[in-house]
């Protein structure tokens, strides 16, 4: 899981947990995928404060894939984009939470992790498809 945080001075960055909910991708397609190049966009121009998480639950690659091949596709294509801007790390994790632990922040889409931000006392954000 960690093995990319050697390539970057965790001393001076916050470490971000962002986490994408494949709902919005199925309700809301290309708005959903648009705000995912924004929100990348936005994190490349903090690069020197932020380390990334990028997370998603195990199962999501195939579900998006089996629901919406399309957004799938797109989605692969967004994580490819953060993983050319060395910005952190995308992981697929079957316990999320877990790695929120080692987060300093959240930021992402409404789900049950939010509740262990609470618990944990990690500062979360959230975000909003149409801003």
């Amino acid at each position: 899981m960690t093995e990319s945080r050697k390539d970057c001075d965790m001393s001076e960055k916050k470490r971000l947990f962002f986490y994408t909910d494949i709902c919005p991708l199925l309700s809301r397609e290309d708005d959903a995928i648009n705000k995912i190049r924004r929100v990348l966009a936005e994190f490349e121009k903090h690069r020197d404060e932020i380390y990334v998480v990028w997370t998603v639950y195990e199962q999501f690659p195939k579900q998006i894939e089996d629901l919406n091949a399309r957004m799938g596709e797109a989605f692969i294509e967004q994580v490819e984009v953060f993983n050319d801007m060395g910005i952190g790390e995308f992981l697929i994790s079957d316990s999320p939470r877990d790695v929120l632990k080692t987060c300093d922040a959240f930021y992402g889409d409404v789900n049950e992790i939010l509740y262990y931000a609470k618990e944990y006392r990690i500062p979360a954000m959230l975000s909003n498809i149409d801003i």
